[in-house]
C-alpha cells in the first residue's frame, strides 16, 4: 500500500474504530471485566521504519535487564524483519509480522497477530508509533492490561481514541531514542494519566557496535576482490542516493552524481552504490560512473552483508533514512542529509556522523503532528548544500 493511502486509512477508518473500541472499553469497565496474567509479557509495537528500530535499542537494553528475553515480543511489518534479526532484539519466534502490500493482507495479518498475542497472554504493550490509530487499536485488541504510548494531552488533533492506560507526553524537543527510553520507566505504575516523567536526560544512550558475521564479510570481500584489481589501500565510499519513498527528504540526484564524480577523480577512491532497488536511482547513479572503480550493490545485499559492507568501508553518504541508523552500529564515518526532518529528533546516535542540516525557517515540516506529510513541493532545505561544500567537508573528515 502507498504511504498516502495508509495515512488516509489510519485517519478515517482508524479514527472511527478507535471510538467504537473506546465505547466497548467503557462497557467492560462498567461490568468490572479485567484479565489477570501470571507474569509480565511485553509487546513492542513498531511496525514501520527500520531506523526507528535502531533508536529503540536503549529501551530494549533497559527491558532486557528486567524481563526474560522469551517474554518480549515485537510486532513489525514483514519487510522490516531483517533489522530485528540482525540486532537479535527478540527471539525469532517472538517476531510477529504484518504485510503492507495490500489492504486485504494488512487486515488478515492484523487479525492473525491479535489472536496470536492474546494466546501469548501479553500483559504490556509499548506502542512506539507516533499517534497512529492503527497501532493503538492493535495494542487494545491484544487484551493487554497496560498499554503505553504517546498521548496528545493539550495538543489538538492528535487523539488516538484514548485507548492507552499509560499516556507518555510526546516531547517534540527531545531525541526519539530518549522518548522511547521513557516507556520503560512507567511499566510498573498501575496507570499514567498526567504528563510528568521523573526520568532526566542523564542516561547513556551510546550504542554497542554490532558483531559482523564472518560469513557475510567473506562474501562481500570475495565479490569486491573479483571486481576491483586493487582493493588494499583504496578508500571505499558507500553512496545511497535515495529510493523515492519520501523524495522530499532526498538530496538532489544530480548532486549525488556530481559528488561521486569528484570522489572518483582520485584514483585511490572506489564508489559503491547501496540501498534497495526502489525507483532505480542506485542503478542510474552506478551507470553514470566509471565501471572500473564503481559497483552497484543496490538491492543485492541482505542485511548481514550490508552491515559487513558498512563495517568494511571508509565512508557512507546518505539521505536521512534507516541505513544511517544501521551505520551508527558500525565503525564507518557517515554523512547524512537532513531537511524536512530534524536531526535533533531523528539523528543517528554516536559520534561518527556528520549531519548536513541548513536550519531553514520552514524546517522541519515533517513531524509527528502531521503524520510526516508536508505540503512542500520544493526541498530548498536540501538544495542549500552544493556539491563543492559537501565534498570539502567529506575530505576534511576522512583524511
Amino acid at each position: 500500500m502507498k504511504i498516502g493511502f495508509m495515512r488516509l486509512l489510519d485517519i478515517r477508518v482508524g479514527g472511527f474504530l478507535c471510538k467504537v473500541a473506546k465505547g466497548w472499553d467503557h462497557l467492560c469497565h462498567f461490568f468490572h471485566y479485567r484479565k489477570n496474567y501470571p507474569r509480565e509479557r511485553i509487546l513492542i509495537i513498531k511496525i514501520s521504519e527500520m531506523g526507528a528500530v535502531v533508536l529503540a535499542l536503549p529501551l530494549m537494553q533497559r527491558l532486557r535487564e528486567k524481563y526474560a528475553q522469551e517474554d518480549i515480543f515485537w510486532l513489525i511489518f514483514q519487510k522490516n524483519i531483517p533489522i530485528l534479526k540482525a540486532l537479535s532484539l527478540v527471539p525469532e519466534k517472538n517476531i510477529i509480522t504484518i504485510r503492507d502490500d495490500s489492504l486485504f493482507a494488512f487486515i488478515a495479518d492484523s487479525i492473525r497477530a491479535v489472536l496470536r498475542l492474546r494466546r501469548e497472554r501479553v500483559s504490556v504493550t509499548l506502542d512506539l508509533e507516533f499517534f497512529a490509530r492503527c497501532s493503538a487499536l492493535l495494542a487494545y485488541f491484544t487484551g493487554a492490561q497496560k498499554r503505553i504510548g504517546f498521548y496528545h494531552y493539550a495538543f489538538e488533533g492528535l487523539s488516538r481514541g484514548d485507548l492507552l492506560t499509560h499516556n507518555i507526553q510526546y516531547n517534540p524537543l527531545l531525541h526519539t531514542a530518549k522518548m522511547y527510553y521513557a516507556f520503560a520507566e512507567v511499566i510498573d505504575a498501575d496507570n499514567k494519566t498526567t504528563p510528568e516523567l521523573a526520568i532526566t536526560d542523564g542516561q547513556d544512550f551510546s550504542l554497542a557496535p554490532l558483531t559482523v558475521s564472518s560469513d557475510a564479510r567473506g562474501k562481500v570481500v570475495s565479490r569486491l576482490e573479483k571486481k576491483f584489481k586493487r582493493l588494499s589501500g583504496a578508500k571505499i565510499f558507500l553512496v545511497n542516493p535515495g529510493e523515492g519513498i519520501l523524495p522530499l527528504r532526498e538530496w538532489p540526484f544530480d548532486n549525488f552524481v556530481g559528488l561521486c564524480q569528484k570522489i572518483m577523480a582520485d584514483e585511490n577512491n572506489l564508489v559503491m552504490v547501496v540501498g534497495s532497488k526502489g525507483e532505480g536511482k542506485g542503478e542510474r547513479l552506478a551507470a553514470m560512473l566509471p565501471t572500473e572503480r564503481s559497483i552497484s550493490f543496490a538491492g543485492e545485499t541482505d542485511i548481514f552483508e550490508l552491515i559487513a559492507l558498512l563495517d568494511l568501508a571508509d565512508c557512507l553518504i546518505v539521505n536521512d533514512c534507516g541505513m544511517a541508523h544501521i551505520a551508527s552500529l558500525t565503525k564507518i564515518k557517515q554523512f547524512v542529509f537532513f531537511g524536512p526532518e530534524t536531526p535533533v529528533l531523528f539523528g543517528p546516535l554516536g559520534d561518527k556522523t556528520t549531519v548536513f542540516y541548513a536550519h531553514s525557517f520552514c524546517s522541519p515540516c515533517f513531524s509527528a503532528f502531521n503524520h510526516r506529510e508536508s505540503a512542500c513541493k520544493n526541498n530548498i532545505c536540501l538544495q542549500y548544500f552544493g556539491v563543492e561544500d559537501v565534498y570539502r567537508v567529506i575530505q576534511e573528515k576522512i583524511r
